[in-house]
């Protein structure tokens, strides 16, 4: 069982896009506000919400229009039917980022909770996270070609200097292993204040330590 509290002040009706894909054991908490009744529903999701086989209830919520207002009113329903469902995984759509407390706490209680910006976006499949690898000092190959990326970025921001001191100073920034020595080596050998901080910018794009 899968219960989904919709923070329509902060989705309002795109909260509810994907509805057609639940199903009859799942419960879906409208969390409305005066505010949102006033919202026009678009026809295409009131068909998807009309036909879909969830189990629908609106909770009338009060607002002073006050920040956070129906976010603590969410997180008081949210506590009763994780004691209520005991065996149910909840699913609060919304943006607001300030749900990670509530999550946190009820996942230390090995209750599941996720946050998903519609039910849409609960069922799409997250893109994996590829780690970049990170370059090795030894990798004599790897080195010259980060070094070669500097000193297009020097060339660049310093059309005037010339090629065998562009490579000189190429060179030494890539032997800078910390972000720290780099910024350091930018600022003391590189040019005036505001374009040795640019060219420090543009090489930490490609950093690869």
């Amino acid at each position: 069982m899968r219960i989904f509290l919709i923070d329509t002040e902060n989705v309002h009706h795109h909260g509810l896009d994907g509805i057609e894909k639940l199903d009859d054991t799942d419960l879906v908490y409208v969390l409305s506000t005066p505010n949102f009744k006033k919202e026009k529903v678009e026809g295409d999701l009131l068909l998807k919400v009309m036909s879909s086989k969830a189990n629908f209830h609106v909770d009338d919520l009060t607002s002073n229009g006050s920040k956070n207002y129906l976010d603590f009113q969410l997180c008081t329903i949210l506590g009763q039917l994780m004691e209520r469902y005991v065996n149910a995984e909840a699913v609060i759509i919304s943006k607001d980022n300030g749900y990670t407390a509530v999550m946190d706490y009820w996942k230390k209680n090995n209750r599941v909770i996720n946050k998903a910006e519609s039910i849409q976006d609960f069922f799409t499949p997250k893109p994996a996270v590829v780690e970049k690898a990170k370059l090795d000092p030894s990798d004599a190959k790897g080195v010259a070609q980060y070094q070669k990326q500097i000193a297009t970025i020097i060339q660049q921001q310093f059309p005037e200097k010339k090629k065998g001191t562009i490579t000189k100073q190429s060179k030494a920034a890539a032997n800078k292993h910390t972000k720290k020595e780099l910024k350091t080596y930018c600022a003391n050998s590189l040019g005036d204040n505001e374009s040795n901080y640019q060219l420090y910018s543009r090489i930490c794009q490609i950093w690869p330590y």
